[in-house]
Order: structure tokens, then sequence, then C-alpha cells
């Protein structure tokens, strides 16, 4: 079976996401107000780089396709789609991630990128963020 992914990039690290859960890509908070609003809704700002400490401007928020809400992550940029089979994803050990990264559940290495890109489980870095 192959996956579809958004990849994009926050704090010089890659980020997976399933494309089925981008709702659009639009311009971020770089350079302007604190809030991005999309068809008249404001979005809820996320930052996989806030959890490092890092809560800086970013070029690009991704918006998600999700029940409750119009989240928006923050990117530096976005690297496009990629199709991944099923076996070119790694879990990762729960050593690797340990609680405070516990939405990265597993890891693909991008041929084209030449580099590893992590996969987020949206649901649980939405609901930790949200606590």
């Amino acid at each position: 079976m192959v996956e579809t992914f958004l990849c994009f990039e926050s704090e010089g690290a890659f980020f997976l996401i399933p494309l089925k859960l981008v709702r659009h890509i639009v311009q971020g908070n770089a350079g302007q107000e604190k809030t991005i609003t999309f068809n008249g809704c404001e979005a809820e700002i996320y930052s996989v780089g806030a959890s490092w400490g890092d809560n800086r401007e970013r070029e690009y928020a991704v918006l998600l396709e999700v029940e409750d809400g119009l989240p928006a992550l923050l990117a530096d940029r976005v690297d496009g789609v990629f199709e991944v089979p099923d076996d070119r994803i790694f879990k990762l050990p729960e050593e690797v991630t340990g609680e405070k990264n516990d939405f990265l559940t597993q890891a693909v290495y991008l041929d084209s990128s030449g580099c590893w890109s992590f996969v987020m489980d949206i649901e649980r870095f939405l609901n930790k963020e949200r606590n």
C-alpha cells in the first residue's frame, strides 16, 4: 500500500502529515499579525518548534482538515507531496521520541531530499498542544 503525505520543514527538521488531513496552505504569520484567517474563520496556530522553545514567525501555514476548529501548522517551507510505500515507513521506538515528542510516530527517508522526515500523529499533537 502507498500513503500520500505533505512534507514541510520547520526548525531545520522535515515532517510528514497525511495529505488527506491538509485543507489548504496559506501565508503564515511572518511579518504580519499573529493571527491567520481563512474563509472568515480565525485559525488556531500551532508550531512544532514551539514545543522546543522556538516561537518565531513562519512563512507558511498548513491548515488541517479536522472536526473541531481550524488548526494551522506553521512551516518555514513546504517541500511537496510524496507517495510513500508502507515498507519505507519505519516506526520510531519510544526511547527516541520520549514523552515530549510522542506525536512523532514514524520516519521516512526521502531519497529526493536526501533526509529523514518524521511522520506526525496530528491528533496526538493537537491534543498535547491544546492541553
